[in-house]
């Protein structure tokens, strides 16, 4: 498939070592967004289990403003990077 869009010169051996190449930074690129969506979870995680610990009512008893106001807290109170 990528030799026919590349429409490579070079000969069979450079041409898989061009193609290994490719696929090797596909693949970290995958893993990259993969990692960075989990650590994202988590910290959406934390954040809400902040929200849920730091109510004395149930949070879908909140309004929307009540909610941001809560939301908000745990986003200060969360000092962690993504």
């Amino acid at each position: 498939m990528f030799e026919s869009l590349l429409n490579l010169d070079f000969d069979t051996t450079t041409s898989r070592w061009v193609l290994t190449l490719i696929g090797f930074i596909l693949f970290m690129f995958l893993v990259a967004r993969r990692n960075t969506l989990r650590k994202a979870t988590a910290k959406f995680e934390r954040r809400f289990r902040q929200m849920e610990q730091d109510q004395p009512e149930p949070l879908d008893t909140l309004d929307d403003d009540s909610l941001e106001a809560a939301w908000q807290k745990a986003k200060r109170m969360s000092t962690e990077p993504l």
